[in-house]
């Protein structure tokens, strides 16, 4: 990878697990109406308070024996959700508090975070976009101490057409912009480094691979292929002086 730092080598790993999910993300429609448990009020269309043998607490809006309008369902684990619920489910818009500090505030579909919405990490990291079926997926920006990231997303990766911003001081490379696989650097891109670099061409796994173009900030200019973030294949280096070494490149040294 381009970035040596413990911190920016940790970019991937938070595109593809940025949040921990707990009870509260995946409830439940029958669980969470099982009329075996104490009812503290009861009417089958009305707003009551509804206690579960786990020790969950729901209060709110009832229709039909089901959760369905504005509610609070408290987990007995520490988390809260406060929306809206359509036929036993979270449907609509909701705040979903973690115990461990997270906060998701948007839409819900069928008990999933499923449309606009955004997610506060309690490590200070934030999501602002489109979810789907519990995932960052679609159009968004992630936004940590390190890096902001704005692009598509599936699944939780960084995935499609995508640009990232380093902000760490200590990080090699400094703007992205380009394609995005499963996380990593994938496709075509152009990526601006620290030391006034530039390359503009292909990446495989987040590294350079493929055709590409390389523009030293001395002034040099390498246009060919690349293996494993190194000069290998065909390719010419153009100097400042204007003279050019064109030929074969194998682990960035002229071979011929």
């Amino acid at each position: 990878m381009l970035i040596t730092t413990a911190a920016a080598a940790a970019m991937v790993t938070l595109a593809m697990h940025p949040r921990s999910r707990s009870a509260a993300d995946a409830v439940g429609k029958g669980a969470l109406n099982d009329l075996s448990s104490s009812w503290f009020l009861f009417s089958r269309t009305s707003d009551g308070t509804y206690r579960y043998p786990n020790g969950d607490v729901y209060k709110g809006r009832y229709k039909d024996d089901l959760r369905d309008g504005e509610g609070t369902y408290s987990y007995h684990n520490g988390d809260v959700y406060k929306g809206h619920w359509k036929d036993g489910l979270r449907n609509g818009e909701g705040t979903l508090n973690y115990n461990n500090g997270n906060v998701y505030k948007g839409h819900y579909k069928d008990d999933l975070q499923d449309g606009e919405g955004t997610f506060n990490d309690h490590n200070g990291s934030v999501y602002k976009g489109h979810f789907k079926a519990g995932y960052f997926d679609g159009f968004g920006t992630y936004k940590t101490t390190d890096y902001v990231y704005k692009g598509f997303f599936k699944r939780d990766k960084f995935d499609g057409e995508g640009s990232m911003k380093f902000s760490d001081i200590n990080s090699v490379e400094d703007f992205y912009l380009g394609q995005w696989k499963e996380g990593t650097k994938n496709g075509e891109g152009t990526a601006r480094y620290s030391n006034g670099d530039m390359y503009a061409g292909h990446w495989k796994d987040n590294r350079r691979d493929g055709e590409g173009s390389y523009y030293y900030h001395t002034g040099k200019v390498y246009k060919g292929h690349w293996q494993d973030n190194k000069k290998d294949g065909e390719g010419s280096l153009q100097y400042p002086n204007g003279d050019i070494y064109a030929g074969r490149w194998k682990d960035d040294k002229q071979v011929g």
